[in-house]
Formats: structure tokens, sequence, C-alpha cells
């Protein structure tokens, strides 16, 4: 370290940079890494790669919507009304009218009062802690809730009490303890995505009443999934004026990207003038506010059916699975995780896989416990019938883990 006209220069140790390689020895033992795919094109329900099609159980293309001959136009039309890009932060360059009308779509369509776009959940994930929680404050927080939420509450700095997932009992003890902090929030996902299972929400809202505690749910593989015409989990709890804080991917069932935070009408309009994580970052993209709304409408005149689809191709695979002697981890909602065990076996199921054909997600320490590997199924309704067969054929075929 040396000092300068402008300061002390800080050297860095040489070897730093060096020292940083991400460890791929096991895809290059196995000479198959099945991260990062880089697809050629898409289809509803399929995938190319290196010139092959694939059926595609890794999208979170829930209904099928993405590759949508209609939503594409609805891209291009905004497109070429609004341009590419508002180029500056919504509080300096402005929304727009579109814009303002996901939202409140949204938020009704939820059953919150209000809501607030980001450019993805992960930013509206951050957002939300950074905005509201510090040091004062306590967070109890699911044992499995996804990577955003968890980086969102360590950023704070606030007091962090992981509950046993999905655990009531466990949470209840938590909260009776946590009454010497400003404001203790508990946070937890509806729909787990590695796992499929559904969050006692109804309970926890609850607990969190009982204990004057503040609710929030991140409902991104719930929305457009389950609940009455897929509005999502605080339909699915019957709950109705909902006190607490929501956000929700717009990237899976809603087919577009981004993300929310809705709530009450006076939390979101403070959050306009408060959130760094929107005044200073470049705005939702015009052309995504269009998308949302065309999907909005679209599940609106045809979900039923859609979700019928969903629900065929979960139960053909869920059969296909079984009979072969996989574990398939329990859920009530359409994922299919089937528990693998060190990540070597998961990696090779999934290789597996893909010889056949077929793309599904590995889940591998630190996204789940080690030795607890998963392979993650989304049976998209984008999938045909005939080809989620011909799909659950190839797996019968395959040799058990």
């Amino acid at each position: 370290m040396t000092n300068t006209a402008f300061g002390r220069r800080i050297s860095l140790k040489s070897d730093f940079l060096n020292d940083i390689e991400a460890d791929l020895q096991l895809a290059e033992e196995l000479g198959f890494n099945p991260y990062y795919p880089r697809s050629e094109a898409r289809r509803a329900g399929h995938v190319m790669i290196d010139g092959n099609w694939y059926t595609d159980f890794a999208s979170n293309d829930y209904l099928g919507l993405a590759t949508d001959s209609e939503l594409a136009g609805a891209y291009r039309e905004t497109i070429h009304r609004f341009g590419v890009s508002l180029c500056g932060t919504p509080i300096a360059a402005g929304g727009n009218r579109l814009l303002e009308e996901m939202e409140n779509r949204l938020a009704g369509y939820v059953g919150c009062e209000a809501a607030m776009a980001f450019p993805s959940c992960y930013q509206a994930n951050m957002s939300l802690f950074a905005t509201f929680f510090g040091r004062e404050d306590c967070i109890i927080i699911d044992h499995y809730a996804h990577a955003s939420l968890v980086a969102g509450v360590r950023s704070t700095g606030c007091k962090v009490l992981p509950f046993i997932h999905n655990d009531c009992n466990h949470l209840e003890k938590l909260l009776s303890r946590s009454n010497d902090y400003r404001q203790t929030a508990v946070v937890t996902e509806s729909v787990f995505s590695t796992e499929g299972a559904i969050a006692p929400f109804d309970r926890i809202y609850e607990l969190c009443r009982q204990y004057d505690a503040l609710p929030i749910i991140d409902d991104s593989h719930g929305i457009g999934v389950i609940g009455k015409n897929g509005s999502g989990i605080l339909d699915h709890c019957s709950l109705t004026s909902f006190n607490g804080l929501y956000t929700a991917s717009l990237g899976k069932a809603l087919a577009n990207s981004g993300g929310i935070i809705a709530g009450g009408k006076k939390v979101i309009e403070t959050m306009k003038y408060r959130c760094a994580g929107s005044m200073y970052s470049t705005g939702m993209i015009p052309a995504v506010s269009a998308g949302v709304l065309h999907v909005l409408d679209r599940i609106e005149k045809n979900f039923l059916p859609l979700f019928r689809q969903l629900c065929e191709n979960r139960s053909i695979l869920h059969s296909a699975l079984d009979k072969k002697g996989f574990t398939v981890m329990e859920s009530s909602a359409p994922i299919l995780a089937v528990l693998c065990g060190t990540k070597r076996e998961t990696i090779d199921f999934a290789h597996e896989l893909y010889k056949k054909h077929i793309v599904a997600t590995p889940f591998v320490e630190p996204s789940v416990p080690p030795g607890r590997g998963v392979v993650r199924f989304i049976p998209g309704a984008g999938i045909t019938t005939e080809r989620c067969r011909e799909a659950a054929n190839a797996i019968e075929s395959m040799q058990s883990l």
C-alpha cells in the first residue's frame, strides 16, 4: 500500500483475480454441464440446443404462453409506439400509461391495493428489504426461502431467525420471543420452487396477526398457477384485505419478465420515493407492460383449459416416474421434483434425461441441502399430451437411480 497525491493506492495481491474460478470438475468428468444451455430457438414446450429439439421441462412457462404469436405481436406494436427502452429511471424518465395500467391490473389480480413494477423479481426482493428494514428489526424467514429473499434480508443487517421449513409450531416459538425489536417480519414463499410444496400461508398470516408481525410472501411460483383463475396465494388461502407485503415474478406463469411488489396504496406510494432499487435503476421496458396485460387477458379467458393441460401433463409424468421407482417429492403444485441424492447422482440423472432429448433442471447445493439434490420437472401447458407421453415413455426406458 502506497500514498499518492490523490490518496492511498491499494494494491491487490497479485494472485487475487487469478485464484477466482468456477469449480467445473464434475462437469468435466461427466462430459456434461446442465447449466447455461445455449438455446438456438424455442417453441411451445420445446427448446433447440445444438440443432436438436428437446422437450422443455426446465422452463417456468407454466401456462405455455411465452412463445404465443399474439404476445409477440403485442411486443412489436408497443416497441413501435414507445421504443425499446425508457433509457432512464422511473422517477426521472417517468413511466407510461401501459405501466400504470399493468400495475393496477396486477394489484387487483393478486388481491392487493397497489403494485410497483421492477425489471426483475430479484431486484424487487432486494429493494423491499433495503427500503423498510434495518438493524433494529427482526426477520423470521423460512429455512428454504429463495436466494433473493435471503440476500435481501441479509442486506439489512437486521436480526435474522430461520424457521424450520413450513413448520408453524417452530415459527410461533420464534415469534413469541421476538418482541424486543422495532418491527418483526415473517418471510416465506407461496410455492417452493425446488420441491413444489405450498406454504401454509393462511396459518402463517394468522400467527403474524396474533404476534403483531408483518407477513411478506413471494408468490413467484404461485401467481398464474394456484388460486381461482391463477390469481395466486392470497386467493388460494382465502385471504382478503391483505395487510402485508407481496412480491412475485412476471417471468414464470405470466410469461414475460420483471417482478412486482404489492401491498397497501400508502406503502407502494411511499416506495416510489424511498426505494433506491427503483429510483436509481432503468425502468421496465414498455413492451413488458403490454405483454403482461396480454397474458392476463389470456388467463382470464382460458385459464381452466390451460390449467387442465398442465395437470394432465403432471399426471402423465408423475405416473412414469413413480412406475420407474424414482422418489418424487410430495407436492400439490404442478412441480415434480425427483430426489436424487449427491451432486454427482443429480447431474447424472439430468444427463440421462438429456440423452433422451428431455431438459429438466438439476438443483444441487447450495440451492438445496447437501445430499438432497433434486431434478425438477415443470410440465408446462405448452407441451402437448402426445409429446408428454413420449417423454414419459422415454423415462420408463431409463435405468433407475
